[in-house]
């Protein structure tokens, strides 16, 4: 029957992961390509509200290069201008004029009108090989622009179209309103330039090679310097122009795949593609100094392309899809994940993408594509639609899981009557025959139930333990008379003893025959302990009072005539002070008492606590104070209550043999150090770690309430210090308190 639960258990969550597999996910916009090609430089002027498109093709066997202006990316009503050689780039001047870059055997420069008129033309000095021309910037101010010719970076005058060199060497170009940065190979390093349109050098940054491929990125005075570490990793950093401070970025992913980009309280913030161990992969979103959110993107997003920024929308492009990320929100959201063919063709690059009313323009020096941007205002009711189904399955299979289960009903029993017990004290399984089949951890430990010992065993077998025979009568009995009973147990422990309140509950099976029993316990040693020190209290309290009495009265005695009759009314009043002392420690326990600081001194505080035994009490042992005078802040008579019953522990540790019990002082900077060290028998482990605890003692049958250790640990933490144990069986005992030398009220 069990066999067959799982089988049907196991189809049900196979369907239910298959349909979660096969579901879809809507999003809000939707992209599908409307025109693609090559061999057109596309370049647009948001001022002027041009499109301009650079051909330089074959028609008939005849060159014809021209220029198209239009208004949109589809528009047939555009201008033709015609050019004698070659157009590559394109920078617009004023509304009327515009330069162009040619190439071919003989690079030139024109200066253009928008009627189609060659202004003037000047020759490029020719290189070596054909190198290609790209305009970075312009400043009309100035009458200057910047262009990239080969490794060069040439500062051009738009009106004279003379041309001056700024920087050899030239790795990567970065544009920003009239100028650019730019990385320069210099020797075995590269330097960082940020360069007017004029050819000025605003600011230069040398720093070692990071590889043979860099990109540049900036916003304000920020800017973002990255090499290709690896194939799957870049290194690099981040440079404020302002400040001059210097972030160093490791990135599991390639130049192309990182953005810089300015959260809306102005933080610099990097954005990256990453990919995980499945190969699937994430858009993460991270500040300068860490703190990464990632959101993962659809699975069937393949090969990254390039991740790039526009009007606050990040694009991360695919070779199989687009992904645009809203950056708007502080929790950006991935608004569009559209399947899109033909987009290897971008592999390599880091394609320029111009959003146009509701068009995107992807394109590269050689490749484009026109993308049509279309919103679905109902693709939340199809994202649910998609996945209604897998919820119908997972609600069906559940509610026959639910009625099949019904029928497995001592199992069912069982774990309903274990999670209402959990967590409230020991639990225990046993079925109709005696055999323990089920413990938690308190029961574990009770029965000294360790990792090697079986469980299925009979219940004999766990209770052969010393102190667990009235556990064995408890358990035998209700097996026997089968109906609910309560008992209180004592057991003897080498924890300690404790008092429990057993209840065994018997367990009825479908046909109504007994199959087992439910058996609790409840640890109610503590409320005990807590009561029995109340009526200490109480007792505590009457004693107060005759104790002052009998104070006062001995005070009052004159013995002046009688030296050992001086000494006996010494001892009396000493004696009569301690034991007030420690009836008002029994009363301590139970208050809340702030503190009274003062500032005191240490060592007179060990001679203090010393003086207060009698050493007509104590022949054996030899009381010793040590330390240095110095001065800290604590409650004077609390502490005192604190160190003396340490003392007291130390003495009864040598266990009425000649023994030396030492209290010393000494501090640091911070804290003050409070050591009491005897040489009698020692604690085990078991002792020390339960040391601490309220009530713990090891001589409850002497008639010890474990007070001592609790108001030890009370004056400590009243003091926001703590208290160490060290011990080793048969050479002695320390026992360290650590209080700050000053007091800080939390």
């Amino acid at each position: 029957m069990r066999a067959i639960y799982c089988i049907v258990l196991c189809i049900s969550i196979h369907m239910c992961f298959q349909l979660n597999v096969l579901a879809t996910q809507f999003y809000p916009i939707n992209y599908s390509i409307q025109k693609n090609g090559n061999g057109i430089q596309w370049h647009l002027d948001k001022e002027n509200h041009r499109i301009y498109r650079l051909f330089a093709s074959s028609i008939l066997g005849n060159n014809n290069n021209m220029i198209s202006i239009s208004n949109n990316l589809l528009s047939v009503d555009e201008q033709l201008l015609m050019l004698p050689s070659a157009p590559q780039d394109l920078i617009s001047i004023h509304k009327n004029t515009f330069l162009v870059s040619t190439n071919g055997n003989l690079p030139r420069l024109f200066l253009c009108d928008i009627k189609g008129k060659i202004l003037k033309s000047e020759l490029l000095p020719k290189q070596s090989i054909i190198d290609a021309t790209k305009w970075i910037s312009i400043d009309t101010t100035k009458g200057k622009a910047l262009l990239v010719y080969g490794n060069n970076l040439l500062s051009i005058d738009i009106n004279t179209l003379q041309h001056t060199i700024i920087s050899q060497q030239v790795l990567t170009v970065e544009p920003y309103p009239l100028g650019a940065y730019l990385l320069i190979k210099a020797g075995g390093g590269v330097i960082l330039q940020k360069v007017t349109c004029n050819g000025d050098i605003l600011f230069e940054f040398p720093f070692s090679s990071l590889g043979t491929t860099y990109r540049i990125q900036h916003i304000n005075d920020h800017v973002l310097v990255l090499g290709n570490a690896s194939s799957s990793a870049s290194s690099g950093f981040v440079y404020s122009i302002k400040n001059g401070k210097q972030n160093m970025v490791f990135l599991p992913c390639i130049p192309q795949l990182c953005c810089l980009r300015e959260d809306d309280q102005h933080a610099i913030q990097l954005a990256w593609i990453e990919e995980n161990e499945a190969g699937q992969f994430s858009f993460v979103v991270s500040n300068l100094n860490g703190d990464p959110k990632k959101s993962q993107l659809p699975e069937e997003c393949l090969s990254p392309i390039s991740l790039s920024m526009s009007d606050n929308v990040m694009y991360a492009l695919f070779s199989n899809h687009i992904c645009t990320i809203d950056m708007g929100s502080e929790s950006f959201s991935l608004i569009a994940a559209s399947r899109l063919g033909k987009m290897r063709v971008f592999e390599g690059s880091i394609p320029q993408i111009i959003s146009i009313d509701n068009q995107l323009l992807i394109s590269s020096q050689s490749d484009y594509m026109i993308v049509s941007k279309s919103k679905d205002y109902f693709w939340w009711i199809k994202t649910i639609a998609s996945n209604s189904i897998w919820y119908i399955v997972f609600i069906s299979a559940s509610i026959l899981l639910y009625y099949l289960f019904r029928g497995y009903a001592r199992q069912k029993r069982f774990l309903s009557a274990s999670m209402e017990l959990s967590g409230i004290g020991l639990i225990l399984g046993i079925d109709a025959k005696g055999m323990l089949n089920r413990t938690n951890a308190t029961a574990r430990d009770i029965l000294h139930i360790t990792a090697d010992i079986p469980l299925y065993q009979h219940f004999r077998f766990y209770c052969q333990k010393p102190g667990l025979h009235n556990v064995l009568s408890f358990i035998e009995e209700a097996l026997l008379i089968q109906t609910p009973i309560h008992q209180k147990i004592h057991i003897e422990s080498q924890n300690g003893d404790q008092e429990m309140i057993w209840s065994a509950t018997p367990l009825i099976s479908i046909s109504g025959n007994f199959s087992g029993l439910i058996v609790t316990g409840f640890d109610i040693t503590e409320e005990l302990e807590k009561k029995r020190l109340s009526n200490w209290a109480q007792l505590s309290h009457d004693m107060q009072t005759n104790l002052s009495i009998i104070l006062l009265n001995a005070q009052q005695i004159n013995v002046e005539h009688s030296k050992p009759d001086q000494e006996r009314k010494k001892k009396i009043l000493s004696q009569s002070s301690l034991l007030m002392q420690r009836v008002r420690d029994i009363l301590s326990v139970g208050r809340d008492e702030e503190p009274n600081i003062s500032q005191n001194d240490a060592l007179v505080l060990c001679r203090n606590v010393i003086t207060e035994f009698d050493d007509a009490f104590f022949p054996n042992v030899k009381l010793l104070s040590n330390g240095k005078n110095f001065i800290f802040e604590c409650d004077p008579i609390k502490l005192t209550r604190a160190l003396r019953n340490a003392v007291e522990n130390g003495i009864r540790a040598l266990q009425k043999k000649e023994g030396i019990v030492e209290l010393s002082c000494s501090h640091n900077k911070e804290n003050v150090y409070f050591t009491i060290t005897d040489n009698g028998i020692g604690m085990d482990n078991i002792t020390i770690e339960n040391m601490m605890k309220p009530y713990f003692t090891t001589k409850k049958r002497l008639g010890g309430y474990g007070i001592g250790t609790m108001i030890m640990q009370k004056v400590a933490e009243l003091h926001h210090g703590s208290i160490a144990v060290k011990s080793e069986q048969g050479k002695g005992s320390s026992i360290i308190f650590t209080i700050p030398r000053e007091y800080k009220k939390k």
